[in-house]
C-alpha cells in the first residue's frame, strides 16, 4: 500500500472458498485503506447466504469510501433477470458510475425490473429459502468430504461454493479433464 494505491478490491464472502470476513477483518482493511486514502470495492454477491444466522456487514456500513456491488443472481436465485447494483456513500463515485451506466445501458427490461421489485418485496422469504438450500447442500458435501481419504477442505461460512483440496500426484487441469 502506498499513496499511489487507488483501489483495494475484494469479494466477501469469497468465491470459491466460501470464506467470510469478520467485521474486525473488514475493519482492518478499512483502516489500511484510510491510511492511504483509497477506495475499497467489495463484491458482495454472496452476502447474506451464510451458514449461520446474523448480520454480515457491508463495506459501506464501515467506510465512507466503500463501494459494494451485488446482484439478484446468487442470494435471490434470479440470475436470469441480469440485474444488479452498486452502493456507496461517495457521491462522486456514484455520479461517475451512473454516467458510465447511462453510456453502457439504455434501459433494463421492464419485466426484469418487475421481477426484481417483487423479489425485494419478498426478500426475507427468498433469503430463508435459499439459506436453507445452501445449508442443506453443505451438510451433504461435508458428509461426503469426511468419507474421502484424499479430499480436505476448510468448511465454508457463506456462499454456494467450497474449495476442496486433493492429495493426488496429478496436476489439477488433468484431474479436472478426467472428471469431466
Amino acid at each position: 500500500m502506498s499513496d499511489k494505491t487507488k483501489l483495494i478490491v475484494l469479494n466477501n464472502p469469497d468465491n470459491p472458498t466460501g470464506a467470510l470476513m469478520s467485521q474486525a477483518g473488514l475493519q482492518t482493511i478499512v483502516d489500511i485503506a484510510k491510511s492511504v486514502d483509497t477506495y475499497v470495492l467489495c463484491d458482495e454477491v454472496y452476502r447474506h447466504l451464510t451458514q449461520e444466522d446474523g448480520y454480515s456487514p457491508s463495506i459501506i456500513d464501515l467506510y465512507d469510501k466503500g463501494i459494494s456491488t451485488s446482484s439478484f443472481s446468487k442470494v435471490f436465485s434470479l440470475a436470469g433477470i441480469r440485474l444488479g447494483w452498486l452502493a456507496t456513500h461517495d457521491q462522486a463515485v456514484m455520479k461517475a458510475c451512473l454516467s458510465y451506466r447511462d453510456y453502457e445501458t439504455i434501459s433494463c427490461g421492464q419485466l426484469d425490473e418487475m421481477v426484481g421489485t417483487l423479489a425485494l418485496k419478498y426478500q426475507a422469504v427468498l433469503l430463508e429459502r435459499n439459506r436453507g438450500i445452501v445449508r442443506e447442500n453443505l451438510k451433504v458435501l461435508e458428509e461426503w468430504v469426511h468419507q474421502q481419504p484424499h479430499i480436505t477442505w476448510l468448511k465454508p461460512k457463506a456462499g454456494t461454493t467450497a474449495l476442496l483440496y486433493y492429495d493426488f500426484d496429478l496436476p489439477s487441469t488433468i484431474f479436472c479433464d478426467r472428471l469431466f
